[in-house]
Parts: structure tokens; C-alpha cells; sequence
């Protein structure tokens, strides 16, 4: 079914009317889609075999949209069209882009034009590294230095310990907390 060009805003029909339940393959592209979140965990989603959004107002796609795809059908028969968008080029973005055998223009989808350095690059372009976030590094680098403060209070007891243990030794005498202890 061809309905490219038709200044279509919401693709919820394909979910609602039992119409589009057969339609497999579907071209949207040139309308004004912004969103295909009504698709996720549709029976449409789960059995079309292309689907083309090319020209449309698509930022991202959501996760379980393309997840869906991938478990419910062969990737070898699944067609998605999905360049000429202004493609946000965030981690999720790109690492979904990476999918190539799902998207078959994936050398033509670039990042939109809000998107920084990164506009107007080709997403396979783009580094991940680039775009995906560090955070986790600095937690573990925060963790490192409580681990160092620690190990170094703990040599510090240690050593406290061995040092009252050789006064004791030597000296016979108590350390000062263990006197004051009743």
C-alpha cells in the first residue's frame, strides 16, 4: 500500500483499524510522521516486511519498536526505509542504526540538523564513542578512590595495631584507649 505523500501525522491506524491488519508492505514516506511509538507491541509491527518512512519527521525510533521486529521476524525478509529524516544521533540512535541488515538505506539516514558535529553526518559515520555517554566510567573512578581511601585505612589500622603491640611488648603498658576502656 502506497501512501507516501499524503501529510499523514499518526500511523496509530495501522494498530486501530482491522483494515491494515494484512498489509505488510507500506510506504509512508513524504508525509509528516513524527512518531511511530503506536506501533510498538502491535500484531503490525510484528509481521510487515517493509516499511518505508523516507522523508518523514522522525527523530528516533523507540527501542521496542525495532526490538519487536527483531524477535518476531526472519531479519532476511524485514525492509525499512528510513533516510531523509532528522535523525537525533544519540547512543540509542546509533547503536540502532548498526542493524544495517534491517535498514536498508542505512548509508543515506544522517543526523538531523540540531544534532551538533554530528549534523548531517551519515549515522554509520558517527563514533560511538562520540555520542555515548561516560558516566559509568566516573562511578567506577569514584569507586576506585573510596577503594584507595579504604585500603589505606585499613594498612593504617593494621599498622596502629602492630605498633601497640611492640609498646606493649616492650614497655608492658597498655595503649592510651585501652586503659580508659572499664
Amino acid at each position: 500500500m502506497d501512501l507516501s505523500n499524503n501529510r499523514i501525522e499518526d500511523v496509530s491506524e495501522l494498530t486501530k483499524n482491522p483494515s491494515y491488519s494484512r498489509v505488510t508492505v507500506l510506504y509512508l514516506a513524504n508525509n509528516r510522521i513524527q512518531s511511530i511509538s503506536s506501533l510498538e507491541d502491535s500484531d503490525w509491527i510484528k509481521q510487515f516486511s517493509l516499511l518505508s518512512l523516507q522523508g518523514n519527521l522522525l527523530k528516533e525510533i523507540p527501542t521496542d519498536a525495532l526490538n519487536n521486529v527483531f524477535h518476531h521476524q526472519d531479519i532476511n525478509g524485514v525492509r525499512m526505509l528510513l533516510s531523509n529524516n532528522p535523525w537525533k544521533c544519540d547512543c540509542i540512535t546509533i547503536t540502532q542504526f548498526q542493524h544495517k541488515q534491517l535498514v536498508k538505506d542505512v548509508s543515506n539516514v544522517t543526523c538531523g540538523p540540531a544534532e551538533g558535529e554530528s549534523a548531517g553526518k551519515k549515522v554509520i559515520a558517527v563514533e560511538l564513542t562520540s555520542v555515548c555517554s561516560t558516566v559509568g566510567n566516573n562511578a567506577i573512578n569514584l569507586m576506585d578512590v573510596l577503594n584507595v581511601i579504604l585500603a589505606l585505612l585499613t594498612l593504617a589500622t593494621i599498622g596502629k595495631l602492630l605498633y601497640d603491640y611492640y609498646a606493649y611488648r616492650k614497655t608492658g603498658q597498655l595503649p592510651w584507649i585501652a586503659s580508659k576502656l572499664p
